[in-house]
């Protein structure tokens, strides 16, 4: 990042200007900091006071930002707490310049998100080397969202047919057949079977794009350091009850409500409770679709020795051959498969990231005619 790089194709130098804010409200620090950056080719905007500042971040959209912390109206705190409530300005890196001694209020700007600290007052290679590294990780970190903004268009290319487009033709379809074939429009049990048909399809489609949109967040997430660190320090303390919870609601959605075996007791989990709801309903989802109405799907939650709650969820559906569920692990998708109907992979590939991203374990077993069961390991706060 910065000032000197070389172009492959014109093989000679290309100046590339990186934008930095200076908010100072000490003129002669603020001139001399903005005229030693300028003198290395970055372009400099100042603000003499937060107030500005903020303004000034907003308005220029900067690379970085190297603000003073004891300001009046305004302090670094303050601005650094501003800026972060905006998704425009929030990821912007943010080095503070701190009167020497001050140690708690480093240690407060760490927490608001700062990047670094300059210590008042400094020498030219200190700013010069805090400022080249923060580019350059900031930098590296737009090459990562950029790389997995790439892979999502990728899989959205060759998993969109797949997972979407199948639902999408049972629809179109069943509304043909309405309309083309007044045998049908005339028998209103047919009618009714095949509306059926198109609310189950449709169903179908909105679950595949909900899960599709969970795992684009995710992989954002990853690439992500900050949202990442977020996640991983999430607790739910009630996580038997917020099972149950979720249980409840996808079993009435499936009309299964007698089918349900359900034990699970209480922990406090290292995860994020929407992440540990769409868990919980994406395996549960596939026990009801997969096993018939009157057969037992049950849900089993406990603590065990180390610190790990185990998440059991059992069908008794028609399972799968001992290569499908080979497949299915090295592959982490259903959508390998080939049943009866088209298993959805985007299900399945959501879970295995979920529990990769809090550090769990997630095993398959399955039998032919004798169910599935899939066993999940996550961490408990303090583990």
């Amino acid at each position: 990042m910065g000032r000197r790089l070389w172009s492959d194709s014109r093989c000679k130098k290309v100046a590339l200007t990186d934008k930095i804010l200076v908010i100072e409200d000490e003129e002669s620090v603020r001139l001399n900091l903005a005229e030693l950056l300028e003198a290395e080719g970055y372009q400099c905007v100042v603000a003499r006071d937060g107030e500005e500042g903020v303004r000034a971040a907003w308005n220029e959209l900067p690379d970085l930002i190297i603000c003073d912390v004891l300001m009046p109206q305004l302090d670094g705190f303050s601005v650094l707490a501003r800026l972060a409530q905006d998704p425009a300005t929030a990821l912007i890196p943010f080095i503070f310049l701190t009167a020497l001694g001050e140690r708690k209020d480093q240690r407060t700007g760490m927490e608001l998100g700062a990047d670094d600290y300059v210590t008042k007052p400094f020498s030219r290679l200190e700013i010069l080397n805090a400022v080249d590294k923060r580019l350059v990780k900031h930098s590296e970190a737009i090459q990562q969202m950029r790389r997995a903004v790439s892979s999502m268009q990728t899989r959205l290319t060759t998993r969109v047919p797949e997972d979407f487009l199948t639902p999408l033709s049972l629809i179109l379809g069943a509304a043909e057949t309405l309309m083309s074939n007044s045998a049908v429009r005339s028998d209103p049990e047919q009618v009714r079977s095949t509306a059926e048909a198109i609310a189950r399809a449709a169903r179908r489609l909105i679950e595949s794009l909900e899960n599709y949109l969970q795992i684009t967040d995710l992989d954002l997430i990853l690439a992500d350091a900050t949202r990442k660190d977020q996640l991983l320090r999430s607790v739910v303390e009630q996580a038997g009850w917020e099972i149950e919870g979720v249980c409840k609601i996808i079993t009435r959605k499936h009309n299964r409500e007698g089918d349900l075996k359900l034990q699970v007791g209480e922990a406090y989990l290292m995860i994020h409770r929407d992440h540990l709801e769409k868990l919980v309903e994406a395996l549960l989802d596939n026990a009801f679709r997969y096993s018939e109405p009157g057969s037992p799907v049950s849900v089993v939650g406990r603590v065990r020795e180390g610190n790990i709650y185990h998440l059991q969820v059992t069908d008794s559906g028609r399972g799968m051959y001992p290569e499908q569920v080979a497949n299915l692990v090295r592959q982490a998708e259903f959508d390998r498969l080939r049943f009866v109907e088209t298993h959805t992979g985007l299900g399945w590939t959501l879970v295995q990231k979920l529990v990769d991203l809090y550090g769990g374990k997630v095993n398959l077993s399955s039998r032919v005619g004798q169910g599935t069961t899939v066993d999940l390991e996550l961490r408990i706060k303090g583990s």
